[in-house]
């Protein structure tokens, strides 16, 4: 066989492999990418033919480079992802990378093959669900813990002006028993500032309940927060259970990831709430709790009430209290202690003594981490791991733990003309108004949804000549 015929056999054996196929060189850059490859992340090959890896995760086409990561180590690796599209959940993958090296043991080329697991991943979760039904249900897997030791107050590292102020106004809401919701990205500590309320108020000695609201089955959502009598559906248990509300009583109950609760199951959250009671699935006498609520979410709860996931008056009930904890990349202040605390917390598990120089600090301060602090430990774990220096001066931040984000562009000039400004901020307040008005009757419901007081309200409405009833009645 001639080598132009080898040529075209590989290449269709390649372009024809049920296997997603990416080769990138040395450097990272892409030589060839087969069709299966491209149906698998959605991205056409011409697109990525020619660029460079490193170039592709930094303008978004990807969210990971596992070649970047052989070509640093020289190692195969094999990673599991997910291919994202907008801010959905597209597919689960599983990329396995190896190096081509020549006779010097340099690498020539890498190989990425891709396979598409979301059907494994389903059928796993329909396997884990279906687990959960039969045996003991999902909260007694994960275990809801009471927490009794969250009586002390947990260590918070911080610098900035923003935490603490947000920790006094935590310190003065804590005694009240009043509902508070938290809200802020991923990682950015909501669980913590939970804990910190729940050790400063008069329940400290009672016991600190957690839930993940987005752990819980759908199916079973009802069944685990309220409990349900014997005989109650097929599959309960003959004595009956209780649910986690009951099991709350008297204590601190966090619900973290709020924003999750299916909508039918809203209601009794509400009615729980509003009237300390709630009625078991099956049962027919209520049943009165004491528990003082914290919820937090990372979702946006007025997004998902305009799209009909989620209860106005729920979230009215919730955000009694709110506290909004700003992401890592808007306190970079906070960033210096967290690596010393972090990388101290490393070294005593790990064995080190590595230590992270002001350069690799401010290379941190520079970075857009938006996993916030966990991504923070993530970036410091490895590169604690692979360093072989004890000071860190430069950080190699290697796709295979994060994602790396390019820089914010630099702010434009401010507009010398200060009527600009002005009005876009008055188109800004109008529009809110008019959205709002669509879920709300009167200027305290919008006072409340918009966030701002009641006087506020009504001159806005004066202002930019609405008319609230008239439009309620043309809807």
């Amino acid at each position: 066989m001639d080598k132009n015929t080898e040529i075209k056999l590989l290449n269709f054996i390649i372009e024809n492999s049920t296997t997603g196929i990416l080769i990138t060189d040395n450097k990272g850059n892409v030589l060839i990418v087969n069709k299966r490859h491209a149906e698998i992340t959605n991205c056409p090959s011409e697109i990525l033919l020619g660029k460079n890896m490193q170039d592709l995760v930094l303008v978004g086409l990807l969210h990971k480079s596992s070649s970047i990561g052989v070509l640093k180590t020289g190692m195969p690796l094999v990673v599991e992802q997910t291919i994202q599209k907008g801010t959905r959940f597209e597919k689960e993958i599983m990329v396995k990378c190896m190096p081509i090296k020549d006779e010097n043991n340099n690498i020539t080329h890498v190989v990425n093959y891709l396979f598409d697991i979301s059907e494994k991943t389903s059928l796993l979760n329909e396997l884990k669900q279906e687990k959960a039904n039969n045996l003991k249900f999902r909260l007694e897997l994960e275990k809801y813990r009471d927490m009794s030791k969250e009586s002390e107050l947990p260590k918070l590292i911080y610098k900035s002006e923003v935490v603490t102020n947000l920790l006094e106004k935590a310190k003065k809401v804590a005694p009240t028993d009043l509902t508070v919701l938290i809200t802020g990205e991923s990682g950015t500590g909501k669980s913590l500032i939970s804990k910190y309320i729940h050790a400063c108020s008069n329940r400290r000695s009672n016991g600190f309940v957690a839930i993940n609201c987005g752990a819980i089955p759908s199916n079973l959502v009802e069944s685990e927060l309220f409990g349900y009598e014997k005989g109650a559906f097929t599959g309960a248990k003959s004595t009956g259970k209780k649910g986690l509300f009951e099991y709350a009583d008297g204590k601190t109950l966090f619900l973290d990831e709020v924003g999750e609760l299916p909508f039918e199951s809203q209601v009794k959250l509400l009615t729980v709430l509003q009237d300390g009671e709630f009625y078991r699935i099956g049962g027919t006498s209520p049943i009165k709790v004491d528990v003082r609520i914290i919820a937090a979410t990372n979702s946006n709860l007025v997004e998902k009430i305009q799209n009909k996931q989620f209860r106005l008056d729920l979230f009215y009930r919730l955000n009694m209290i709110s506290f909004a904890i700003p992401p890592l990349r808007e306190r970079p202040e906070d960033i210096a202690p967290l690596v010393h605390h972090i990388c101290s917390n490393l070294n005593t598990k790990l064995n080190l003594t590595k230590q992270f120089s002001e350069t690799a600090i401010k290379q941190l301060q520079n970075c857009n981490l938006y996993g916030n602090v966990r991504e923070l430990t993530n970036i410091i774990q490895s590169n604690m791991v692979f360093s072989t220096d004890d000071i860190i001066h430069h950080l190699e931040i290697t796709n295979e733990f994060i994602t790396f984000y390019p820089p914010k562009p630099k702010k434009t000039a401010i507009p010398t003309n200060k009527e600009v400004p002005s009005i876009s901020k008055e188109s800004q307040e109008k529009e809110d108004l008019i959205n709002a008005i669509k879920y709300c009757n009167t200027t305290t419901e919008l006072a409340q949804f918009l966030n701002i007081s009641q006087p506020t309200v009504s001159r806005r409405l004066k202002k930019y000549n609405i008319n609230l009833k008239h439009l309620k009645n043309k809807k």
